[in-house]
């Protein structure tokens, strides 16, 4: 791995060059990208534009890496460029190479635009799940129609971490609540893929969905709880950062006793 210190001192053009050695997961090239993020100049982004207007596929998606993340989670001042980096990561979903296809649909997850996202939607059934992963990230709250209906298709996927992403979504980023939101995450409690299932959980204990508060409140009982079970169960009884999970159990059984005496099964 790249020294990023080291990295800071080189000039953009040399950036450019190192981003073009080895694989597309070559970590030195990724740290030379994140290297040229941070520094956000109008020079970085006029020739991470001109590799993006490349005949030479590998220096498109480059470009588009580079953009991804020019000046987002930055201060105000440097964030100038956001609108630019979102218009050209939506024209690279429509590349020819799918290495290119696939940075520009990270690059519209990284820059939380409404458009981008949008956009980013219509992809939700591509062959590469690479993409169909960011898709199902990218919808993420789920506050649109759109949103919501891609993440539901996309917890039905074939692979393992789109289901697990758009559970994730959908269940704990999505503050909507119907039965039909309900229903989905349900069929995650019987997902092969563990990681899905604990969204699945924790997606209708938010809700104060008594199964999902159950299942919840089991594992707890059962001293293997799996990371984020507690957190999970902070939230919904809103006791972030306790340190009892005795606290936790009375909480959870008290809740599920009163929504089950109040005939509270199904929410919308």
């Amino acid at each position: 791995m790249a020294d990023r210190d080291e990295l800071k001192k080189l000039s953009t053009q040399a950036l450019f060059e190192a981003i073009l050695i080895g694989e597309p997961d070559d970590e030195d090239a990724w740290d030379a990208i994140y290297t040229l993020r941070v520094r956000a100049t109008q020079e970085v982004f006029d020739r991470a534009v001109a590799y993006f207007r490349s005949d030479d596929p590998k220096k498109r998606g480059r470009g588009l890496d580079v953009l991804g993340q020019l000046g987002a989670r930055y201060p105000d001042n440097e964030t100038r460029f956001v609108d630019h980096c979102v218009t050209f990561a939506i024209e690279g979903l429509a590349d020819p190479d799918g290495g290119v296809v696939s940075s520009a649909a990270w690059a519209l997850v990284f820059h939380d635009s409404e458009k981008g996202k949008t956009a980013l939607t219509k992809m939700m059934r591509h062959p590469d799940a690479y993409v169909r992963q960011a898709v199902a990230q990218g919808v993420s709250p789920c506050d649109t129609e759109e949103k919501l209906r891609a993440a539901i298709e996309l917890m039905e996927d074939e692979d393992d971490e789109v289901r697990d992403w758009a559970t994730f979504s959908l269940g704990t980023q999505c503050k909507d609540d119907s039965p039909e939101i309900r229903a989905a995450l349900r069929k995650r409690l019987q997902d092969p893929y563990a990681d899905a299932r604990d969204e699945g959980i924790w997606g209708l204990a938010q809700r104060k969905d008594p199964e999902g508060l159950k299942l919840l409140l089991h594992r707890l009982e059962q001293d293997t709880w799996v990371k984020g079970d507690e957190y999970a169960a902070e939230t919904v009884l809103d006791l972030i950062g306790s340190d009892s999970v005795e606290e936790l159990r009375l909480g959870l059984r008290a809740l599920i006793d009163r929504l089950l005496e109040n005939g509270k099964v199904d929410g919308n």
